[in-house]
């Protein structure tokens, strides 16, 4: 189904182009929508087989087969499940990291 986008495609550049509208150009036109077109279809095939592949490797989770503790938000403290890096913390100056930098060289308003 998808693979008859193609000719409308073309149909719709020919009429745009009229006169303009060469045969190299079709050519050109007819490998890009070919390349698009199976790339969609790869990903949406890739998409849907790793998406059953993980739906299945959750049917087959124990509980003791977890060895990673995820902490909570409130245990970061920053929000997020991931948590910063100790050495970027440590980079990055403190005004930086807790927005309380101010702009000296910043026009006024």
């Amino acid at each position: 189904m998808v693979l008859k986008i193609e000719e409308p495609f073309l149909l719709a550049v020919r009429e745009t182009l009229q006169d303009r509208y060469t045969e190299n150009m079709d050519a050109i036109y007819r490998k890009t929508v070919k390349f698009i077109i199976e790339t969609l279809i790869k990903g949406y095939e890739e998409g849907e087989r790793e998406e059953r592949e993980g739906v299945a490797s959750v049917s087959n989770w124990h509980p003791s087969e977890s060895q990673n503790h995820v902490s909570s938000e409130k245990d970061q403290g920053n929000g997020s499940r991931t948590p910063c890096p100790a050495s970027y913390r440590s980079s990055v100056p403190e005004e930086e990291r807790s927005g309380k930098k101010e702009l000296k060289d910043a026009p006024p308003i």
